[in-house]
């Protein structure tokens, strides 16, 4: 195997994406809703890439590899530097229980084809080490919105296919250890699966990609619709979202129960997100020149700003008024950021100037792997098990 030398924002994606996998899996129709729907960006993933590359660059040096230069990014933070030395380290403590870098052979950024399980399949898995007889592949998840589990996941699956068809001696792998590692969820999570289950798994999902890219029509909604382009006009994913609770409840025909409510609140989240996307749909073809029946474009309210900054407190000062300006302190990230990490802690954080409020009470799905809270009494409460 070879590693990678494209940058992040440069790959190319396949049809039937390993990233994607969890939906096309689910949905097969999503591959052909998308079509025609541009490729977008956000600074979530912008944000992504850098921390990805920066993590590239930190397990090249671990591996004695020729690592380049550092990368620089305007969106590097101290979090991300931090968070990136975690999982450099993460991939260290494996190396060292399978007996060190000359026990193992470890590859970061692998270019992976998976077309034997989905056609035109390919991807980049994040770090491979195999060591003993066991096949590790290792996925940084730097974002913290949807939390990401190991146990079955088709992603690392499919990358784990894709490797054991490029090595040279895949019958020596027993098993396959798949391992997320999300440091803003604090979500370290592993899995293993045998190498024959593994198999088995992926000959289940030939007769699935075949029809997916082959145009299905077969639709299926679920957690995996968050990413999908065509959600905004997708016809099941909007059933789903307006019959989300039963309307003709005989023993509480004028108000929710809260077994109502409580099956009511986890798709609260998706609605939300599911409105955003058709407003931003509608609004995008708007501005094409589309005519809604029932909204209009109009302009947007706007505040007051200064022309000419320079020329404001020119006209100001001979006016007679030199007090224009006021200062305020840097935020704690910022003030980190300014000082380093070393000084921030020797002159405020050893001294007690930096402090760490409780947040307040908020309620969350069970997945999040935050404690939960006991209320005693009035707003008072405890984390559970104090």
């Amino acid at each position: 195997m070879s590693k990678a030398d494209i940058k992040h924002s440069d790959r190319a994606h396949a049809v039937l994406s390993a990233s994607s996998s969890h939906r096309w899996i689910n949905c097969p129709a999503s591959i052909k809703m998308e079509e025609g729907y541009p490729e977008t960006t956000s600074d979530v993933a912008l944000e992504g890439t850098a921390a990805h590359e920066l993590a590239e660059f930190k397990l090249r040096k671990l591996f004695k590899q020729r690592p380049g230069r550092r990368p620089q990014s305007d969106l590097e933070t101290i979090e991300m530097d931090e968070m990136t030395d975690d999982y450099r380290d993460y991939v260290s403590d494996i190396i060292s229980d399978l007996g060190g870098l000359k026990a193992v052979l470890p590859y970061v950024e692998v270019r992976v084809d998976f077309s034997a399980y989905a056609p035109g399949g390919f991807g980049t898995a994040d770090c491979v080490i195999i060591g003993d007889d066991v096949l590790n592949i290792i996925d940084l998840k730097y974002g913290k919105g949807l939390l990401v589990v190991a146990e079955n996941n088709p992603q690392l699956k499919l990358y784990a296919l894709g490797v054991l068809d490029m090595l040279d001696y895949p019958d020596e792998i027993k098993t396959v250890r798949l391992h997320i590692f999300q440091p803003r969820r604090e979500n370290f999570d592993h899995w293993d699966i045998s190498v024959e289950d593994l198999k088995a798994w992926g000959e289940w999902v030939k007769p699935i990609a075949n029809e997916a890219i082959n145009g299905s029509d077969k639709q299926c909604t679920g957690e995996w619709c968050t990413f999908c382009k065509a959600q905004a006009k997708c016809r099941a994913h909007a059933v789903d979202m307006l019959h989300i609770v039963d309307v003709s409840n005989e023993k509480s025909p004028t108000e929710l129960s809260d077994e109502e409510i409580d099956e009511l609140l986890p798709k609260l989240e998706d609605c939300q997100k599911w409105a955003k996307a058709v407003m931003a749909y509608a609004q995008e073809q708007a501005l094409t020149g589309k005519k809604w029946t029932t909204f209009k474009l109009v302009q947007a309210r706007s505040n007051r700003k200064y022309a000419d900054e320079v020329k404001v407190v020119e006209a100001l000062n001979k006016a007679g008024y030199t007090d224009v300006f006021k200062k305020t302190l840097l935020g704690v990230g910022d003030m980190e950021k300014l000082l380093g990490k070393k000084e921030f802690n020797t002159i405020l954080t050893e001294s007690g100037l930096i402090i760490k409020p409780e947040g307040s009470p908020t309620l969350v799905s069970r997945a999040d792997r935050r404690d939960e809270i006991e209320i005693n009494g009035l707003y008072g409460f405890t984390e559970e098990g104090d």
